[in-house]
């Protein structure tokens, strides 16, 4: 595994690929889960650096690779990494007698999709990546639909004597000018994907012994033997363990080995062990580094205390059952599930696996695997590695929380409305008619000389 820290470091790309819309959507939809949005962008970025052999002057660095991704060196490796171990890139490192090392990408063509899913190594990283129900739907997506029409009618598709008029005795034996652009092309290319070396060597015949047992014929074994191969490596499975993961998936009514069962059954069985380990490292160095660092242990309270001594002694489905009773609420099966899961399937400790379970409870009102895997992912982050560092990380987190809330509260303010404007009124007890002004008095030629001008004549 390569990876340079010097961005003026020298790149170039050996090969061109082309990428079609059925490429490009194995890429995006089957690729991208496992190598990220940055592998594919890398993937597409490294396409576009194709120039040939270049001049020396003329050679890209690692530095305007970082500034096309907007990435670090570290992220551009790793991805890389994945671009390498799904089959895609193969990375080289070379010697230019003015530029010195220099590194080599060789890009992969992107393969069908039928291709992805007859590699069980990259079809059982999907399923783990996605989750059944999405797996499920992008396999629907991409299996290929058949007119059914086809079925009652006849084929009229002419023949390529009906045709061409070709001599035949050069269709018997081609020129020697046919034979040699033949060679000097090529072989046809092998079906399916270089995905890496695997390591484990199996120990065929004890399989073979095995399955004869349960009248599983060798050449079941002989036929199968990629896929056997490519699932023992994946879930990093003895010889043993693989046969106890396909025993269920046997039928008295059939002698085959259903591929597709035991590669569900191993992803349920044995999928996380890679992130238990990736955990049980981080917990154990976490721990390493604490006692050289002579880190103290968290102050508790009497309260804490007491939840501390529960989630250190009791099992995490008893400890899920007195925390639902507590709430007046009885755990689920699929709650006990995934208490069992938790606890055993991550690499990490009893009471650490039953302060997970606290913390999922303190925001959901049942116990949901998915938010227990997120929990655990942030408490690996913060190299939080015993029960009691876990309930002052929650204890915490709930302070801050309650604080940016006070910070954004703002009061309510209410409507005040405005008082009602004064009227001056009449004042009745002090009222008296003769108080008022008498109007105007007309006199009677007054009064007629008004008729008069409006026509009217006053009686």
């Amino acid at each position: 595994m390569f990876a340079s820290t010097d961005p003026r470091e020298p790149f170039y790309v050996a090969n061109k690929v082309e990428l079609d819309d059925e490429k490009e959507r194995v890429l995006t939809r089957l690729y991208q889960p496992l190598v990220g949005i940055l592998g594919v962008g890398l993937y597409i970025t490294l396409m576009s650096e194709f120039d040939s052999v270049p001049l020396a002057g003329d050679y890209k660095t690692l530095y305007q690779l970082q500034d096309q991704t907007d990435s670090s060196l570290k992220d551009i490796f790793d991805a890389i990494h994945k671009l390498e171990a799904t089959g895609l890139v193969k990375t080289y490192v070379g010697n230019n007698p003015i530029l010195g090392e220099v590194i080599i990408f060789e890009i992969l063509p992107i393969p069908a999709a039928q291709e992805f899913f007859k590699t069980f190594l990259l079809s059982s990283l999907l399923l783990e990546k996605v989750g059944s129900y999405a797996y499920q739907r992008l396999v629907d997506d991409f299996t290929p639909r058949k007119f059914r029409g086809l079925e009652n009618a006849q084929e009229v598709t002419s023949g390529f004597f009906d045709v061409f008029h070709l001599n035949k005795e050069k269709a018997i034996e081609p020129e020697q000018e046919v034979k040699a652009a033949s060679q000097k092309v090529g072989d046809s290319p092998k079906k399916g994907i270089n995905i890496g070396h695997n390591v484990a060597e199996i120990d065929w015949q004890f399989l073979i012994d095995s399955f004869e047992l349960y009248h599983i014929d060798k050449k079941e074994i002989t036929l199968h033997k990629n896929e056997i191969s490519q699932i023992i490596n994946f879930y990093d499975l003895s010889e043993l363990e693989f046969v106890n993961v396909t025993l269920p998936t046997l039928s008295s009514a059939s002698n085959k080995l259903d591929i597709r069962a035991i590669q569900l059954a191993a992803n349920e069985n044995y999928g996380s062990r890679t992130n238990s380990k990736i955990i049980s490292n981080q917990i154990k160095q976490a721990n390493e580094d604490k006692v050289k660092n002579n880190v103290a242990e968290p102050n508790l309270s009497e309260k804490e205390k007491e939840l501390e001594k529960n989630m250190a002694t009791l099992k995490p489905v008893d400890f899920l059952q007195d925390l639902k009773k507590a709430k007046r609420q009885f755990a689920t099966s699929a709650e006990r599930v995934a208490a069992f899961k938790i606890e055993n399937n991550y690499g990490i400790s009893m009471e650490l696996a039953n302060a997970v379970i606290y913390g999922c409870l303190q925001s959901n009102l049942s116990l949901y695997l998915r938010s227990a895997e997120r929990i655990i992912n942030d408490w690996a982050s913060h190299e939080i590695t015993t029960a009691a560092e876990a309930i002052v990380y929650m204890r915490k987190r709930k302070q801050a929380k309650q604080e940016r809330q006070e910070r954004s509260y703002t009061p309510k303010r209410y409507y005040q409305p405005k008082p009602p404007r004064p009227v001056q009124g009449v004042d009745w007890d002090n009222y008296h008619p003769e108080s008022e002004k008498e109007g105007p008095v007309l006199s009677k030629e007054e009064m007629n000389e008004i008729f008069r001008k409006y026509g009217k004549n006053n009686d």
